[in-house]
């Protein structure tokens, strides 16, 4: 069984304070493909009015879109259905207080294969916390599974490399140092960009 991991983060805009949140779903691939997708067009994104993705943030400022409270609220609504009644998509997030992170990290750097050095931000560590997180889900919910990809929204260049290096960090340096079983490190097998449109990449909350 191939199991995906599709996440994206949800944090504020000025990086400062609030809560930075990573996640997303985490499905079997066919399950996904055969079932979740195809409700999640027909009755989300094309339902009553077509969105190109969906993104709560965005639908939470009605003149924004320029909706009514009421359609977006509809939409949000149809969102949660679709997801409380599939009976194999779980979740798995991490949370930060950017006030918390700031303070630690926001002085430290990450070489990027692009030759620069960039500011280590706190997404970035989120991000290596939801692949642990994901992998706790894999066990628990689909033991069966016998690889998970990753998918992530993606950006540009420099912030693709180094959620790559990341990923690869914590599947052959991360795993085996912390003496996890050869089995997880087997089943992370690959980390691929996303487009938004094809499924909700983090829960609708955020």
């Amino acid at each position: 069984m191939r199991v995906v991991a599709a996440s994206d983060e949800s944090k504020p805009g000025d990086d400062v304070s609030g809560k930075l949140v990573y996640g997303g779903l985490v499905a079997p691939a066919d399950a996904l493909e055969a079932d979740f997708i195809p409700r999640w067009r027909t009755e989300v994104l094309e339902a009553s009015w077509p969105l190109d993705f969906f993104h709560t943030v965005d639908l939470r400022d009605p003149r924004g879109m320029g909706r009514t409270r009421e359609e977006c609220e509809t939409k949000i609504e149809a969102a949660w259905t679709v997801v409380r009644e599939s009976k194999f998509v779980r979740f798995a997030t991490c949370e930060m207080a950017l006030e918390d992170f700031n303070p630690l990290f926001a002085q430290m750097a990450v070489n990027t294969k692009l030759g620069r050095k960039t500011n280590f931000r706190a997404e970035h560590l989120a991000f290596t916390h939801y692949v642990f997180q994901v992998l706790r889900v894999v066990a628990s919910e689909f033991p069966e599974a016998s690889r998970l990809d990753f998918v992530f929204e993606g950006g540009n260049k420099e912030t693709n490399a180094i959620f790559v290096d990341l990923f690869r960090s914590v599947k052959h340096v991360a795993l085996p140092g912390l003496q996890l079983e050869k089995e997880a490190r087997l089943l992370l097998a690959r980390l691929n960009t996303g487009e938004k449109g094809t499924y909700p990449s983090k829960p609708p909350t955020c």
